[in-house]
């Protein structure tokens, strides 16, 4: 499973960053510096989760605390109720924290300006340590049936 490449363009002011979960026991991270540089780099890793079972397998995923167990006002995007909202869809994105806890969803909302300023819009209750914010587009089922979506969509951070 490869993530990245990560660039300057995802550095944040306030220096923190996070990933999505990555599938395996190991890790390898790889940095690129080129040799003419104003500075060298620094890489400062300061947390590192693991879990103690496969997150990505369906069972897991089935029988964890969250996945599957909205209300009966949630729906299945993919589900027939979902047909009017096509187009809404895509604008949708769970949010996860850096310890790896799915813990929101929300939509990129456009301004009046329409700039194409991304902002985010989820509950009050969800709102902290959005800094290093994990946005997971295109999580949904491929059906009907609530199967766990893909997870490589992301972008990080927020302010």
């Amino acid at each position: 499973m490869t993530i990245g490449a990560f660039t300057a363009a995802n550095n944040k002011d306030f220096e923190e960053f996070a990933t999505a979960p990555v599938l395996g026991d190991r890790v390898v991270l790889e940095y690129y510096e080129p040799a003419e540089v104003d500075f060298h780099g620094e890489i400062v890793i300061s947390r590192i989760i693991h879990a103690y079972r496969n997150m990505f397998s369906w069972q897991t995923v089935k029988n964890a605390l969250g996945f599957g167990s909205s209300g009966s006002c949630n729906n299945n995007v993919e589900c027939p109720e979902g047909d009017s909202w096509r187009e809404q869809i895509r604008a949708v994105a769970m949010v996860i924290l850096s310890s790896g806890t799915r813990w929101c969803t929300g939509s990129m909302v456009n301004n009046v300006r329409e700039d194409q300023t991304p902002y985010f819009l989820t509950a009050n209750h969800c709102l902290g340590s959005s800094g290093t914010w994990i946005f997971m587009f295109n999580y949904q089922s491929p059906n009907c049936s609530n199967i766990d979506g893909p997870t490589y969509m992301t972008l990080q951070g927020s302010i």
